[in-house]
């Protein structure tokens, strides 16, 4: 992802349950952060994308549950292979509607400095593909700040 000039590279991406952005007051069923970073600048980048349960399942978050792509027990991590983000961003007009802002990491060692851009629209996760997650997951959003 290229911003203001700057190139940042995706280095890992993490989910939380319920969402830690909350949009007019309200907070959402499921949010995953892409954390992008400079490594020559020291500088990250954080894409928030929040997803809302519904019926209908969600392309990208298919990749990750029926790939064997989670976790079984809470803090392991997975490497996962080749995805397809463009139906998410596209999903959530990512490239055109989104709130940026400066902040910090929401997980320690929280670095401050961190620029955010969360996207204005909501995606779309059927409640199977979100109690994939949540099976493992439980609630580890932070509270509103």
């Amino acid at each position: 992802m290229v911003r203001d000039g700057v190139t940042f590279r995706l280095g890992q991406f993490h989910i939380h349950t319920p969402s830690e952005h909350h949009i007019y007051g309200k907070y959402f069923d499921m949010e995953i952060h892409f954390v992008m970073n400079n490594a020559q600048l020291n500088k990250n980048h954080v894409v928030g994308v929040v997803f809302e349960a519904t019926n209908k399942n969600n392309k990208f978050i298919y990749q990750l549950s029926n790939n064997r792509n989670v976790p079984t027990v809470t803090g392991q991590s997975v490497v996962v292979g080749s995805l397809d983000f463009q139906s998410l961003f596209k999903e959530v007009g990512y490239v055109n509607e989104y709130w940026a802002y400066e902040g910090s990491l929401t997980t320690p060692p929280c670095t401050e400095g961190v620029r955010w851009a969360v996207a204005s629209k909501v995606a779309q996760i059927s409640w199977r593909q979100l109690n994939v997650f949540r099976q493992v997951i439980k609630f580890n959003a932070r509270f509103v700040q």
